[in-house]
């Protein structure tokens, strides 16, 4: 049977990481002694095969065949000890590898959302909390996924559902996606709430069945599920301020190629093709700028929405990446 639901089944993270004691990997990039998280009969396998000793540099470098050898939270730690780019077969495992790919996001919020670079138990910490959310109530499901890049405000990675945040969680109700929440994961154990969306503007019957508004729902679900995390709320206003110019710097990118193709149409070279590709992109021109005049329209809403968090209030306000943020208070 076809499994029709967005994003990622969080039972895929089984495997926890265990955190360290002070003193051990608590810097950025620190370097721990990989050949003692190894059992001796896995040491004894890869010496085989590889025909000399096994060092910790050495497990850095093994070849794809023999990584899924050295286990999930060992690989985890050589990635979180390097600060250079990771071998062609590194990368090959965290693109086939979901629970790979979540922990590599972790780095790519942190690095984008902070000042500074994750330690160790900030990876197990956060790692701990994106595979313990769910949502408690009858017929319902949570899937998680995350952005096709680096960055926050990209495309899912598992679907056609856009995140404002480097990560989120998709809603289910009865199979059918209703609700995205976005989020991304900041340095000093904070976790920023930056995407709380219906999935459709109708056919939200299911709302009765949460407890409080839709933001003290999504607010007591990360509480819940990252309680190591300081949960904040992004303003609307600044999210809506954010997403209006990432459409005005497309819209005029689309613009310049308009003007370039309308050149190309009225010149000597210009054809059937030429005309085709400017009408598609005048056409697009259009949507853009109907897109911005909808998120302007859409701010009051967005500024009511995100500022009303049911029994919670919006205590001090934290500026970050210019988009301002506001702790909780109960």
């Amino acid at each position: 049977m076809t499994d029709s639901m967005k994003g990622v089944p969080l039972c895929t993270f089984a495997d926890a990481l265990r955190p360290l004691p002070a003193g051990v990997m608590d810097e950025p990039y620190a370097r721990t002694d990989l050949l003692s998280l190894l059992d001796r009969g896995t040491v004894d396998e890869l010496e085989r095969r590889y025909g000399s000793k096994l060092t910790s540099d050495g497990i850095r470098k093994l070849h794809r065949r023999h990584l899924e050898d050295v286990g999930f939270e060992t690989i985890c730690r050589i990635r979180a000890s390097s600060m250079f780019a990771m071998s062609s077969s590194m990368e090959e495992l965290v693109e086939e590898d979901p629970r790979h790919a979540m922990f590599d996001r972790i780095r790519s919020s942190m690095w984008h959302w902070g000042a500074g670079r994750p330690v160790w138990n900030d990876y197990v910490a956060a790692y701990e909390g994106l595979r313990s959310f769910s949502v408690d109530l009858p017929d319902f499901e949570a899937r998680i996924t995350w952005t096709n890049t680096s960055c926050d405000g990209n495309q899912s990675d598992h679907c056609d559902t856009w995140l404002d945040g480097h990560f989120a969680y998709l809603i289910h109700y009865r199979g059918i996606h209703v609700m995205t929440l976005g989020f991304s994961l900041a340095d000093a154990g904070r976790l920023l709430v930056q995407q709380v969306q219906l999935a459709s503007p109708r056919g939200n019957r299911w709302l009765f069945r949460i407890p409080g508004n839709r933001m003290e729902f999504a607010v007591d679900l990360f509480r819940r599920a990252f309680a190591a995390h300081e949960i904040l709320v992004v303003d609307g206003v600044d999210l809506a301020r954010r997403n209006i110019a990432g459409y005005t710097r497309t819209l005029l990118r689309q613009q310049r190629l308009v003007e370039t193709l309308r050149k190309r149409r009225d010149g000597p070279e210009g054809n059937e093709l030429t005309r085709v590709r400017f009408n598609q992109a005048v056409i697009e021109e259009r949507q853009l700028a109907d897109q911005i005049e909808g998120l302007e329209a859409d701010v009051p809403r967005l500024a009511a929405l995100y500022g009303d968090c049911g029994r919670y209030r919006r205590a001090d306000a934290q500026v970050v990446n210019q988009m301002t943020h506001y702790r909780l208070a109960a």
